[in-house]
C-alpha cells in the first residue's frame, strides 16, 4: 500500500496497485475478529476524518457490521483473475 500512497502525481498507479493486490490476495482473508479490531481502531483514532466523510455519527458497531458484511465480496472482486 505504501507504493500506492507514495506514487507521484505524474506516475501511473497501475503497477503499485497491482503489486498491492497481488500481495493482498496471496494471504488468507481477515477474520471477523481482525476486521472488528481494525474498525474499532479506525473509529477511535480517525474521528475527525470520518466526520469529514459524513460518517461522524456512525457507531463503531455499525461500521464493524458494515465492514464484516462487505469485506468478503470486495475482497473476492479485488482478487479475481482473468
Amino acid at each position: 500500500m505504501i507504493g500506492v500512497l507514495m506514487a507521484g502525481s505524474n506516475s501511473s498507479l497501475v503497477s503499485p496497485i497491482n503489486s498491492w493486490l497481488t500481495g493482498l490476495c496471496a494471504v488468507p482473508a481477515c477474520t471477523n475478529d481482525t476486521l472488528a479490531s481494525v474498525t474499532s481502531d479506525l473509529t477511535s483514532g480517525c474521528q475527525t476524518e470520518l466526520g469529514s466523510l459524513g460518517l461522524g455519527n456512525v457507531t463503531s458497531a455499525e461500521l464493524t457490521s458494515l465492514v464484516q458484511t462487505m469485506y468478503p465480496t470486495v475482497r473476492q472482486m479485488a482478487c479475481l483473475e482473468e
